[in-house]
């Protein structure tokens, strides 16, 4: 999968090539307020939106993509028109742009917040109640409390995402109720597990690596899950319930963060194998 927007629902791919700053093309635009980048997590309504690449993406390119809006109007991410109608959908003026130059640092960092501040934006954040754990915050790079992604990227934490099909099967009986649709979850690649593996299969992975069709990628921890994973999307509504049961049943995390090693290509249908 490839979100060509930050926080818009992406595209699904037959065959792409990948490296060390992700899937080409993943991620090259985001919304900013002028104070800092923007995420659904702040405002939800950004996953109504669907954005996708009309030409495929050339590496080092800002390529330019198309954003569907919520009422079917569809504007390239490059037209200022675009900024006035995610201004429209949030009522806020807010502004989409394409990756900053590393050196830009006022692009990347967060708004200024006291520590009382941090901790409750984090706390909104990852849409935790009252009672339930937060995150350990000293699995993330110390960068992170200062820049919204690291220079020169998009990304929350990794520039992969990855999932199996075991852990969502595993979530599904322990919420069966809940629509378990992978793209609650936006991860770059789903795999597809044997049989004969079970439970949250990615759990099992850090500090490991895998090889994917031509690219060999390291795992060094599992994804905590954030307030996006309940959001409504175009396909499926709103559902709590979704982040209390991964919370609660999967130690708040579902999936696995990965970074390559190298630039390859991957497919659907490529064999998967840890190495």
């Amino acid at each position: 999968w490839r979100y060509a927007v930050k926080s818009m629902a992406g595209e699904k791919l037959t065959s792409t090539r990948a490296g060390p700053l992700g899937i080409v093309g993943d991620r090259v635009w985001a919304m900013h307020d002028d104070a800092e980048i923007l995420s659904a997590r702040h405002y939800p309504k950004f996953l109504m939106c669907a954005a996708r690449y009309l030409e495929e993406p050339g590496e080092g390119k800002n390529t330019v993509a198309q954003v569907e809006f919520p009422d079917g109007s569809k504007v390239m991410s490059s037209d200022a028109s675009a900024g006035a109608k995610l201004t429209a959908l949030i009522g806020k003026p807010i502004s989409l742009k394409p990756l900053q130059p590393v050196e830009d640092l006022d692009y990347y960092r967060r708004r200024p917040r006291t520590e009382a501040e941090m901790m409750a934006y984090l706390g909104q954040q990852f849409g935790r109640e009252p009672g339930e754990p937060m995150p350990d915050m000293t699995q993330f790079p110390q960068e992170l409390m200062e820049f919204a992604a690291f220079p020169g990227m998009h990304f929350d934490v990794t520039p992969l995402q990855l999932l199996t099909t075991a852990s969502l099967a595993h979530m599904t009986a322990k919420n069966p109720g809940a629509n378990w649709d992978v793209r609650r979850f936006r991860p770059n690649v789903l795999i597809e597990t044997n049989g004969g593996l079970t439970g949250l299969v990615e759990a099992e992975w850090a500090g490991k690596s895998l090889r994917i069709g031509e690219l060999t990628v390291h795992c060094p921890g599992p994804t905590p899950r954030c307030a996006m994973t309940m959001q409504a999307q175009r396909d499926f509504p709103f559902d709590r319930t979704i982040l209390r049961t991964i919370v609660r049943e999967g130690s708040q995390n579902l999936g696995a963060y990965a970074t390559a090693g190298n630039v390859g290509k991957i497919s659907v249908g490529d064999a998967v194998e840890l190495i």
